[in-house]
Protein backbone atom coordinates (compact mmCIF):
# COMPACT_ATOMS: atom_id res chain seq x y z
CA UNK A 1 0.00 0.00 0.00
CA UNK A 2 1.37 3.38 -0.49
CA UNK A 3 1.45 5.41 2.52
CA UNK A 4 1.84 8.80 2.07
CA UNK A 5 5.40 8.94 3.09
CA UNK A 6 6.13 6.32 0.33
CA UNK A 7 4.24 8.87 -2.15
CA UNK A 8 6.73 11.87 -1.40
CA UNK A 9 9.71 10.08 -1.79
CA UNK A 10 8.66 9.16 -5.00
CA UNK A 11 8.19 12.48 -6.31
CA UNK A 12 11.57 12.87 -5.80
CA UNK A 13 13.30 9.39 -6.41
CA UNK A 14 11.60 8.85 -9.71
CA UNK A 15 11.68 12.35 -10.81
CA UNK A 16 15.42 12.59 -10.80
CA UNK A 17 15.93 15.28 -8.08
CA UNK A 18 18.97 14.19 -6.20
CA UNK A 19 17.74 14.89 -2.49
CA UNK A 20 21.53 16.12 -1.93
CA UNK A 21 22.57 18.52 0.08
CA UNK A 22 25.95 20.14 -1.28
CA UNK A 23 27.81 21.75 1.76
CA UNK A 24 29.72 24.33 -0.74
CA UNK A 25 27.81 26.66 1.57
CA UNK A 26 30.03 25.88 4.46
CA UNK A 27 32.49 27.50 3.35
CA UNK A 28 30.25 31.00 4.15
CA UNK A 29 29.05 29.10 7.57
CA UNK A 30 32.66 28.82 8.82
CA UNK A 31 32.04 25.01 9.74
CA UNK A 32 33.62 22.20 11.77
CA UNK A 33 33.97 18.66 11.53
CA UNK A 34 32.59 16.97 14.36
CA UNK A 35 30.28 13.92 14.58
CA UNK A 36 27.38 14.53 17.10
CA UNK A 37 28.12 11.97 19.70
CA UNK A 38 26.82 9.02 17.32
CA UNK A 39 27.78 5.62 17.28
CA UNK A 40 30.20 4.97 14.75
CA UNK A 41 31.01 1.70 13.13
CA UNK A 42 34.73 0.69 10.97
CA UNK A 43 34.85 -1.58 8.08
CA UNK A 44 38.33 -2.33 6.33
CA UNK A 45 39.10 -1.63 3.01
CA UNK A 46 37.25 -4.23 0.43
CA UNK A 47 34.49 -5.17 2.99
CA UNK A 48 31.32 -5.17 1.34
CA UNK A 49 28.57 -3.70 2.80
CA UNK A 50 26.08 -6.96 4.62
CA UNK A 51 23.32 -7.93 2.81
CA UNK A 52 19.58 -7.10 4.22
CA UNK A 53 16.49 -9.67 3.80
CA UNK A 54 13.37 -7.80 1.85
CA UNK A 55 10.09 -9.14 0.45
CA UNK A 56 10.74 -7.12 -2.52
CA UNK A 57 11.20 -9.37 -5.36
CA UNK A 58 14.85 -9.10 -6.77
CA UNK A 59 13.50 -8.61 -10.23
CA UNK A 60 10.63 -5.43 -9.93
CA UNK A 61 8.40 -5.61 -13.04
CA UNK A 62 8.60 -1.82 -13.78
CA UNK A 63 6.00 -1.76 -15.73
CA UNK A 64 3.08 -2.22 -12.50
CA UNK A 65 1.93 1.03 -11.31
CA UNK A 66 3.49 1.87 -8.03
CA UNK A 67 6.40 -1.00 -8.58
CA UNK A 68 8.52 0.88 -6.07
CA UNK A 69 6.58 1.60 -3.66
CA UNK A 70 8.00 -1.44 -1.44
CA UNK A 71 11.43 -0.75 -1.79
CA UNK A 72 10.92 3.23 -0.54
CA UNK A 73 9.31 1.53 2.18
CA UNK A 74 11.74 -1.31 2.81
CA UNK A 75 14.41 1.08 3.00
CA UNK A 76 13.13 4.05 4.74
CA UNK A 77 13.01 1.36 7.86
CA UNK A 78 16.51 0.36 7.28
CA UNK A 79 18.77 1.82 9.97
CA UNK A 80 20.88 4.97 9.58
CA UNK A 81 23.98 5.73 11.82
CA UNK A 82 27.19 7.32 11.57
CA UNK A 83 30.21 4.84 10.38
CA UNK A 84 34.01 5.03 9.04
CA UNK A 85 34.81 3.84 5.71
CA UNK A 86 38.30 3.75 4.01
CA UNK A 87 38.85 6.16 7.38
CA UNK A 88 35.74 8.66 5.50
CA UNK A 89 33.18 9.14 7.88
CA UNK A 90 29.40 9.08 6.17
CA UNK A 91 26.31 8.79 8.24
CA UNK A 92 23.01 11.06 9.02
CA UNK A 93 24.95 13.13 12.14
CA UNK A 94 28.37 13.48 9.93
CA UNK A 95 29.24 17.16 9.61
CA UNK A 96 31.44 17.90 6.50
CA UNK A 97 34.61 19.78 7.11
CA UNK A 98 33.80 23.73 6.35
CA UNK A 99 37.17 23.67 4.44
CA UNK A 100 40.62 25.07 5.82
CA UNK A 101 40.53 28.76 7.63
CA UNK A 102 40.09 31.57 5.81
CA UNK A 103 40.98 34.52 7.35
CA UNK A 104 40.53 36.90 4.02
CA UNK A 105 37.49 35.45 3.51
CA UNK A 106 36.00 32.99 0.79
CA UNK A 107 34.69 34.15 -2.28
CA UNK A 108 33.45 33.02 -5.63
CA UNK A 109 35.36 33.12 -8.45
CA UNK A 110 34.77 32.23 -12.32
CA UNK A 111 34.38 28.38 -12.78
CA UNK A 112 38.16 28.73 -15.22
CA UNK A 113 40.28 29.73 -12.23
CA UNK A 114 39.86 25.96 -11.08
CA UNK A 115 41.31 24.85 -14.43
CA UNK A 116 44.61 23.40 -13.64
CA UNK A 117 44.32 22.76 -9.58
CA UNK A 118 43.59 19.63 -8.11
CA UNK A 119 39.79 20.94 -7.57
CA UNK A 120 39.42 20.99 -11.72
CA UNK A 121 35.89 19.19 -12.78
CA UNK A 122 35.49 19.35 -16.32
CA UNK A 123 31.72 19.79 -17.64
CA UNK A 124 30.47 17.33 -19.00
CA UNK A 125 27.28 17.44 -21.47
CA UNK A 126 26.15 14.26 -21.46
CA UNK A 127 25.33 13.79 -17.76
CA UNK A 128 22.80 16.28 -17.99
CA UNK A 129 22.14 19.77 -17.85
CA UNK A 130 24.17 22.14 -15.75
CA UNK A 131 22.31 23.57 -12.77
CA UNK A 132 24.33 25.23 -10.48
CA UNK A 133 28.13 25.37 -11.29
CA UNK A 134 30.28 27.14 -8.12
CA UNK A 135 33.69 27.78 -7.61
CA UNK A 136 34.99 29.09 -4.60
CA UNK A 137 38.70 30.33 -3.51
CA UNK A 138 40.60 31.90 -0.67
CA UNK A 139 43.04 34.22 -1.96
CA UNK A 140 44.63 32.85 -4.80
CA UNK A 141 43.87 29.77 -3.63
CA UNK A 142 40.17 27.35 -5.14
CA UNK A 143 39.19 25.50 -2.14
CA UNK A 144 35.87 24.37 -3.25
CA UNK A 145 34.29 23.25 -6.70
CA UNK A 146 30.41 22.34 -7.64
CA UNK A 147 28.90 21.25 -10.44
CA UNK A 148 25.32 20.07 -10.33
CA UNK A 149 23.22 18.28 -13.01
CA UNK A 150 19.98 17.38 -13.90
CA UNK A 151 18.51 15.02 -16.60
CA UNK A 152 15.23 15.52 -17.75
CA UNK A 153 13.10 11.88 -17.91
CA UNK A 154 10.99 11.17 -21.04
CA UNK A 155 7.70 13.52 -20.82
CA UNK A 156 5.69 10.56 -21.98
CA UNK A 157 7.40 7.57 -19.57
CA UNK A 158 4.29 7.87 -17.15
CA UNK A 159 2.27 6.91 -20.01
CA UNK A 160 4.21 4.66 -21.22
CA UNK A 161 4.82 2.71 -17.80
CA UNK A 162 1.24 2.65 -16.92
CA UNK A 163 0.47 1.29 -20.60
CA UNK A 164 3.20 -1.53 -20.51
CA UNK A 165 4.71 -0.26 -23.49
CA UNK A 166 8.00 0.57 -21.03
CA UNK A 167 10.10 -0.43 -18.47
CA UNK A 168 11.43 1.60 -16.43
CA UNK A 169 14.66 0.75 -16.11
CA UNK A 170 15.58 0.97 -20.01
CA UNK A 171 13.49 4.32 -20.87
CA UNK A 172 15.06 7.84 -20.44
CA UNK A 173 13.63 8.22 -16.31
CA UNK A 174 15.54 11.34 -15.60
CA UNK A 175 18.89 11.43 -13.26
CA UNK A 176 20.97 14.19 -11.56
CA UNK A 177 24.33 13.90 -10.31
CA UNK A 178 26.22 16.60 -7.85
CA UNK A 179 29.83 16.75 -8.05
CA UNK A 180 31.56 18.15 -5.06
CA UNK A 181 35.39 18.87 -4.48
CA UNK A 182 36.80 20.57 -1.84
CA UNK A 183 39.81 20.39 0.58
CA UNK A 184 39.92 19.32 3.77
CA UNK A 185 42.11 17.04 6.06
CA UNK A 186 38.91 15.30 7.59
CA UNK A 187 37.45 13.71 4.80
CA UNK A 188 33.21 13.31 5.72
CA UNK A 189 29.88 13.34 4.24
CA UNK A 190 26.33 14.03 5.87
CA UNK A 191 24.38 10.69 4.44
CA UNK A 192 20.72 9.86 4.57
CA UNK A 193 21.66 6.96 2.96
CA UNK A 194 20.92 3.41 4.51
CA UNK A 195 23.70 2.32 6.40
CA UNK A 196 23.62 -1.47 5.04
CA UNK A 197 24.00 0.03 1.62
CA UNK A 198 27.22 1.72 2.26
CA UNK A 199 30.71 -0.61 1.69
CA UNK A 200 34.53 0.34 1.11
CA UNK A 201 36.02 0.51 -2.46
CA UNK A 202 38.31 2.36 -4.10
CA UNK A 203 38.39 4.89 -7.24
CA UNK A 204 41.39 4.99 -9.53
CA UNK A 205 43.87 3.62 -6.38
CA UNK A 206 42.30 6.00 -4.00
CA UNK A 207 40.32 5.23 -0.68
CA UNK A 208 36.21 5.29 -1.44
CA UNK A 209 33.27 4.95 -0.01
CA UNK A 210 30.47 3.73 -1.78
CA UNK A 211 26.64 3.68 -1.54
CA UNK A 212 24.42 1.98 -4.09
CA UNK A 213 21.39 2.96 -4.85
CA UNK A 214 17.99 1.32 -3.32
CA UNK A 215 18.04 -1.03 -6.14
CA UNK A 216 20.69 -2.27 -8.72
CA UNK A 217 18.73 -1.28 -11.80
CA UNK A 218 19.85 1.95 -10.76
CA UNK A 219 16.42 3.04 -8.53
CA UNK A 220 17.10 5.85 -5.70
CA UNK A 221 19.93 7.56 -4.33
CA UNK A 222 23.42 6.44 -4.63
CA UNK A 223 26.92 7.81 -3.85
CA UNK A 224 30.85 7.92 -3.67
CA UNK A 225 33.10 9.82 -1.62
CA UNK A 226 36.48 9.66 -2.40
CA UNK A 227 39.79 10.68 -0.80
CA UNK A 228 42.90 11.66 -2.18
CA UNK A 229 45.22 12.34 0.86
CA UNK A 230 48.14 13.43 -1.44
CA UNK A 231 46.08 16.25 -2.30
CA UNK A 232 43.93 16.68 0.43
CA UNK A 233 41.04 17.14 -2.07
CA UNK A 234 37.69 14.96 -1.05
CA UNK A 235 35.36 13.89 -4.29
CA UNK A 236 31.78 13.57 -3.63
CA UNK A 237 29.37 12.40 -5.86
CA UNK A 238 25.44 11.74 -5.23
CA UNK A 239 23.43 10.78 -8.05
CA UNK A 240 19.65 9.48 -8.44
CA UNK A 241 18.28 7.17 -10.30
CA UNK A 242 21.94 5.91 -11.78
CA UNK A 243 22.82 2.17 -11.47
CA UNK A 244 26.44 2.43 -9.11
CA UNK A 245 28.57 1.11 -12.58
CA UNK A 246 27.31 4.54 -14.22
CA UNK A 247 28.56 6.24 -10.99
CA UNK A 248 31.61 4.79 -11.03
CA UNK A 249 32.61 5.32 -14.23
CA UNK A 250 31.63 9.32 -14.08
CA UNK A 251 33.97 9.11 -10.67
CA UNK A 252 36.74 7.27 -12.69
CA UNK A 253 37.19 9.86 -15.14
CA UNK A 254 37.80 12.59 -12.61
CA UNK A 255 41.00 11.00 -12.12
CA UNK A 256 42.49 10.36 -15.64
Amino acid sequence: MLNSNAHRRARWVLGGLSGAVVGISAYFGGSAFKVDGAAVEARGAGSPASSTQTDSPANPDTTQPFWYVSYLNEDAAMPRFDQVINSIRVGPNVVHDGGPPCPTGARLVDESVADGTPLETPIHPEHGQVQHHDTIACGDVVVAHEIEYYDEPDPNLDSQLRSGKARWETSAHGTSLAVFRYLTTSPAWNSGIAADRWHAGAVQGRLAAIARPIHDIGFGVSAIVVWDSATSVQTTLVATNMTIGQLTAIAQELYR
